[in-house]
């Protein structure tokens, strides 16, 4: 039997145990989550097996709940965060109760001792000083002098006032910070955490962690990019090695790009292209390319720690190092496609503004996307005022007139004031109880262009910025890449078997602590690398396969409640069929959207669902 140790705190009177767990494999914190969670609805932080085992990738910190947006169980992982948790002597942490006031949860081991403290703190005038970031700092200044290394996780106004505030991290070393922004960014964790826990922040500590042992001989502590490579036989993408996560997807979608609220799925393919081609390459992507760099595409990992442009944001020394820092922030695709072309923003300039502004709030970035696009499009339509929003223009929405320099500049600084409004006004509190609420509350004509995701009775998650069927289906979990996401055509019932399937490899990465943008080859390398770390022999598929059985089982998805959920998968066929040679199928479903648009929608869907049961039903 495998032996592990688990710290419970109990936020009401600060009170800790340590729980020792014993299991025939190894308890990663998304299972062990699952199963306490009929326990006073815990909280789980936890890493992976293969923190510190010299892995590339494997040192993701999890936090796993019920999210108060998705109103269900939900997972989220940060990148590098691991080591902070696994230098305090555990691989899980639970949280119960609510602090008496907002407070900072201290955890720390000095000497071999460990030291639990909640230390009351008021973040509303750091807010309003400095938002989140300076929050981080703050705490770093509290606590990094006693502390060597220090990882410090915050919440900002957007989880005091909506329920998809994000949790912001990042790590010092004797006071000085490391890397970029870490987030828990899709579930709302940042509002649950504070709304009903009563933490304002976390900070993990301790002496400085031993030196990585190597776990498996193909593997070694500062393997570059082609090293890694060769060990594990797989060939990571050539975008990915030059433009990073966000230059990535830009290139990978070109024309099925989503622009404004989405809208552009009713465009043909060569007015698409051509809001890429003349808007975003020249005014986001080239821009971003020169800032990176191309010689940071083959740097050694001690060029990266030493360069300002180029870096790991997720504090590991990565041989990918994937997520690039361009204007001082990691560039992920579904930030900067969810702040950028669906708000009618090409340039690169104004998107970072508007990252900024969400990072200052601590507010998800594609909830912010889609919040913000629905209200953009209803002032574009007429069917709200400038006046009711309290703001005196409307975006400019037309893609054929698209000026990409000037339009950026004006849709951002609408979008600005938007947030502002959507924060505090009295015009935004339906949409501070979420997008659904609002859109629900606003009329007909409204509700048609909200673009959500929705769970139960109240439960929603804004759906990434990606162009593919997979990512629109009745999932269990939401928010992410659980679903199959692959951008050509597959006919439902199979797309639901396959969304199943990438659900139980996806939930696999997390529960083992390892960074999704190694799954090419760590899906079927971790498995066994674990085994060999812990001396188990657990068969990971089956195990894995069975929790996502019984989150299927337990899931409250409902059928698309907007017009525009299904304009994007209606648009998708009709692109498809227009892109691609002649195939039977894809001309049967687009006869019967043309024919019967909600009949087909109702039985895409419900095939769909068929196939997820197929595989996660019995």
């Amino acid at each position: 039997m495998l032996t592990q140790q688990a710290l419970h705190v109990d936020l009401g009177d600060g009170h800790h145990d340590v729980v020792e767990l014993e299991s025939a494999h190894y308890l990663g914190p998304v299972a062990y989550a699952w199963d306490l969670r009929g326990h006073d609805d815990p909280t789980v932080i936890g890493c992976g097996p293969l923190v510190g085992s010299g892995v590339p990738g494997a040192r993701s910190l999890v936090m796993a709940a019920r999210s108060p947006l998705w109103d269900g169980f939900l997972t989220s992982s940060m990148d590098g965060g691991g080591l902070a948790l696994r230098s305090l002597g555990f691989g899980l942490l639970a949280l119960r109760g609510r602090a008496p006031t907002s407070s900072v949860l201290l955890l720390r081991r000095r000497a071999g001792a460990l030291e639990v403290s909640l230390q009351p703190l008021d973040p509303e005038p750091v807010w309003k000083e400095g938002g989140l970031p300076l929050l981080l700092e703050r705490i770093a200044a509290l606590f990094a002098g006693e502390t060597p290394c220090l990882r410090v996780m915050g919440v900002g106004e957007a989880a005091a006032r909506t329920r998809c505030g994000v949790v912001g991290s990042l790590h010092y070393e004797n006071g000085r910070a490391c890397g970029a922004r870490g987030w828990f960014s899709r579930a709302g964790f940042g509002s649950r955490l504070l709304q009903l826990h009563g933490l304002c922040a976390i900070a993990l500590g301790g002496d400085p962690p031993a030196p990585e042992s190597v776990a498996d001989e193909r593997f070694h502590v500062g393997m570059t990019q082609d090293e890694l490579e060769a060990a594990v036989h797989f060939r990571f993408s050539p975008h990915l090695r030059s433009w990073g996560t966000s230059g990535q997807g830009f290139q990978l979608l070109r024309h099925r790009v989503l622009w404004f609220n989405s809208s552009s799925v009713h465009l043909d393919a060569d007015e698409r292209e051509e809001l890429f081609r003349s808007a975003l390459l020249p005014l986001a992507l080239l821009p971003l390319r020169r800032e990176l760099g191309a010689e940071g595409t083959a740097q050694s990992a001690e060029a990266r720690r030493g360069s300002s442009r180029v870096a790991c944001s997720c504090d590991e020394d990565c041989p990918l190092g994937s997520h690039r820092l361009a204007s001082g922030r990691s560039q992920s695709f579904e930030v900067y496609a969810s702040l950028g072309p669906q708000l009618g923003v090409a340039a690169l300039e104004p998107i970072d503004r508007l990252v900024d502004r969400c990072e200052l709030l601590g507010l998800d970035p594609v909830a912010a996307g889609g919040a913000l696009g629905w209200l953009m499009e209803r002032l574009h339509r007429g069917l709200v005022g400038p006046h009711d929003l309290w703001v005196s223009e409307r975006p400019r929405w037309s893609a054929r007139d698209f000026d990409g320099e000037a339009d950026s500049l004006h849709n951002a600084r609408l979008a600005e004031q938007l947030l502002d409004g959507w924060m505090a006004a009295p015009w935004g509190e339906p949409l501070r109880q979420g997008l659904r609420v609002a859109a629900h509350a606003s009329g007909a004509p409204s509700a048609a262009l909200a673009l959500y995701n929705a769970n139960g009775d109240s439960g929603e998650m804004v759906p990434l910025p990606f162009w593919a069927p997979g990512i629109f289906t009745p999932m269990p979990v939401a928010g992410g890449w659980h679903p199959y996401y692959g951008l050509e055509f597959v006919p439902p019932r199979v797309l639901g078997r396959k969304s199943a399937q990438r659900l139980v490899a996806e939930l696999g990465l997390q529960n083992l602590g390892v960074c999704r943008l190694h799954r090419g080859w760590a899906e079927e390398l971790v498995p066994d690398l674990t085994n060999q770390v812990c001396g188990t022999s657990s068969d990971w598929q089956a195990l894995h396969r069975q929790l996502a059985h019984r989150l299927f089982h337990r899931r409250k998805a409902r059928f698309w409640e907007s017009e525009r959920m299904i304009d994007v998968i209606a648009g998708f066929l009709q692109s498809y069929q227009y892109d691609n040679a002649p195939d039977a199928e894809v001309d049967r479903w687009v006869r019967r959207f043309h024919e019967d648009r909600a009949s087909a929608a109702r039985a895409f869907w419900s095939e769909v669902n068929a196939g997820l049961e197929e595989i996660l039903g019995t």
